[in-house]
């Protein structure tokens, strides 16, 4: 019996094979600031209007690729569980390179004796980590950004009723609600030099 190039492929049972493409082959629409963000949910909207219209897809607004229909797939074993739209690291040329998962059969889909011997897919590219991420500091950047504004305007507030004489800091600070400071009532206020402690 001749070698089997496949035979673990052939014999596991959570093997399957998929067909996928590789993202340097995939035109990639930038925007201005040359950010690069995949999103699968814009992939998966190109990939059905894609084959709706049997053309390509290019959205006005930031896309994540722009897909070809006539893109050629390749076929790898995997035994992870994969979708259509996943992106994948996989060999090639004895080289890691990203791929679009676009389809995954139900098993592995290899005849016994072939020829060419199947690659397996090295891993699935988790992106909720980095979108968990990308959520986190745009929430941190927003709450500083509202932090900055605040500690500025009581800033100004403080340095403007500082500079009045107490009479018209007292008559502004009870028109806008505050006496004496912003934050600081007329009985804590701040102590100068030449007040007595007493």
């Amino acid at each position: 019996m001749a070698h089997e190039r496949n035979i673990a492929a052939l014999l596991r049972t959570d093997a399957r094979t998929v067909h996928v493409s590789f993202i340097k082959d995939v035109e990639p629409e930038l925007p201005e600031d040359n950010q690069f963000e995949v999103d699968r949910l814009l992939v998966a909207e190109q990939r059905r209007l894609t084959a709706k219209l049997g053309a390509t897809i290019v959205p006005a607004k930031v896309p994540a690729y722009a897909v070809s229909p006539a893109r050629k797939t390749y076929t790898y074993v995997t035994d992870l569980s994969l979708e259509v739209d996943d992106v994948v690291v996989v060999m090639a040329r004895g080289q890691l390179a990203l791929a679009v998962v676009h389809s995954v059969d139900d098993e592995v889909k290899i005849e016994p004796g072939s020829t060419v011997g199947y690659l397996w897919v090295v891993s699935k590219v988790d992106m909720a980590g980095y979108h968990a991420n990308v959520d986190r500091n745009r929430e941190i950047e927003r709450t500083v950004a509202e932090g900055m504004r605040a500690n500025l305007r009581r800033s100004f507030a403080n340095s403007f009723m500082a500079g009045l004489a107490p009479d018209a800091s007292a008559k502004l600070g009870s028109l806008i609600g505050e006496t004496v400071a912003i934050g600081a009532p007329a009985e804590h206020a701040p102590k100068t030099d030449g007040d007595i402690a007493g």
